[in-house]
């Protein structure tokens, strides 16, 4: 068994990401503990685990894959889309949007609340229930229709849908793979 010595008495001379040895000015080799990409099991089995990104389905929608960036500090749960159309259907309130790069959707209206986004600003969404297909696990969570035609990834995933579910690994990406029952489409 070794022993890792870390110099916390001085302030390190150099620190390698590499995993090389780092040189303290203690004077002291010591190794830097490896870096891994791998998942760390979950603090418990019900939970399951993601990265900072993965790949979802949305199949209420018709949406196969679009890529999700999973975000802790979001409480709800928003979805790209463009051309937002209210309207009624046998008095139930639906709304018809596209999502993506053309996906025309249709859907019944949930809620309509004001959202702080990320520049701190509010404003007035539709919100709207879908089933979610993230790996082999399926659940229905509440969406928030916005353009975030800025942003990199398609779908942001926020703590309401997340909550009891899964677990996060911020250093890695894409642990559940793709959807296990969605068209390949990618959105």
């Amino acid at each position: 068994m070794s022993v890792r010595t870390w110099g916390f008495d001085s302030p390190p001379r150099y620190i390698r990401r590499s995993g090389s040895p780092v040189r303290f000015n203690t004077g002291l080799m010591t190794e830097r503990p490896p870096l891994s990409t791998a998942a760390a099991p979950a603090p418990s089995g019900d939970l399951i685990a993601v990265g900072w990104r993965e790949r979802v389905s949305l199949p209420e929608l018709g949406i196969g894959i679009i890529r999700a960036k999973v975000d802790t500090g979001a409480r709800t749960s928003a979805l790209h889309a463009d051309h937002i159309y209210p309207f009624e259907v046998d008095g139930d309130r639906c709304v018809r949007f596209i999502a993506g790069e053309g996906h025309e959707c249709t859907a019944r209206v949930l809620d309509e609340r004001r959202v702080r986004n990320s520049g701190g600003f509010e404003e007035t969404r539709f919100f709207i229930r879908s089933l979610l297909v993230l790996g082999n696990y399926t659940w229905e969570i509440d969406l928030s229709l916005t353009s975030r035609r800025r942003m990199k990834y398609g779908m942001l995933l926020g703590r309401e849908a997340m909550k009891n579910r899964i677990v996060v690994h911020p250093s890695s990406s894409w642990l559940q793979g793709r959807p296990s029952h969605a068209p390949t489409d990618l959105v």
